[in-house]
């Protein structure tokens, strides 16, 4: 949600930059070429102007947000100042900049067990905020089950492969409470593939949670290291302020 002061920085640049381009139309009218191209030069002039203000103050407020200690907010107001004046490659690079740095931000990193089935959520995250998910590491599988011609029983889709997912795989899945996920059912959820990392944009706010594709009959040794980062907060709420 864009902050209420960024949303009047919008409104007054709105009606700047309506006046500016009001300018041409009713300065041009009834003027010879020649005269009326040294005129559109002039304004293009003061319009560049303009534009170096704009761009000087979206940055100096942006400053101040990421020395305040909250560069997710200097994204915010840089981003809604793009929507005001698109194509402005200073201000484009520069939010490139800022949203790189969320996603180092912010970070904390935990062991997580092949083993574990879904189990508890590992992060709280939020819709249309990016974070990412970097795992290192790795485990050795072995499947100690009786398996005849038709393969390994599907009675329980929640404990079994998932269709289509490399055996193995790190999956996850965002559900809207802590409780542990189902993935079956009228409200069936979809897990996503993670793998060794990835940059997500979630379409709702939610909790995460990671379970390995590998049927309920495996045996694991060794773990994995996820760190998550960006716009995502740790259940336990350790990471607050960093």
């Amino acid at each position: 949600m864009i902050q209420p002061s960024i949303l009047r920085t919008m409104s007054f640049c709105c009606l700047l930059a309506i006046s500016v381009s009001l300018v041409p139309v009713t300065f041009a009218q009834g003027q010879p070429a020649a005269a009326r191209n040294k005129d559109l030069t002039k304004i293009d002039a003061k319009a560049a102007k303009v534009d170096e203000l704009f761009i000087r103050n979206a940055f100096d407020i942006a400053a101040e947000y990421e020395k305040a200690g909250d560069v997710a907010r200097a994204v915010d107001y840089l981003h809604a100042m793009s929507l005001i004046k698109p194509g402005l490659a200073k201000i484009e690079a520069r939010l490139q900049q800022l949203r790189e740095q969320v996603l180092a931000a912010n970070d904390f990193t935990f062991e997580f067990e092949p083993a574990t089935n879904w189990g508890k959520p590992v992060a709280f995250v939020r819709s249309g905020k990016p974070f990412k998910i970097n795992v290192q590491g790795g485990y050795k599988l072995a499947i100690s089950a009786l398996v005849g011609a038709d393969g390994l029983a599907e009675e329980d889709i929640q404990s079994d492969l998932i269709d289509d997912v490399p055996l193995g795989k790190l999956v996850g899945v965002i559900v809207e409470k802590p409780n542990r996920p189902s993935l079956k059912g009228e409200e069936k959820i979809v897990p996503f593939e993670i793998g060794t990392g990835r940059v997500m944009e979630p379409r709702q706010d939610g909790y995460l949670f990671l379970k390995v594709n590998m049927p309920p009959q495996s045996k694991t040794s060794g773990s994995l290291q996820v760190q998550l980062s960006g716009y995502v907060l740790a259940p336990d709420g350790e990471n607050i302020g960093n």
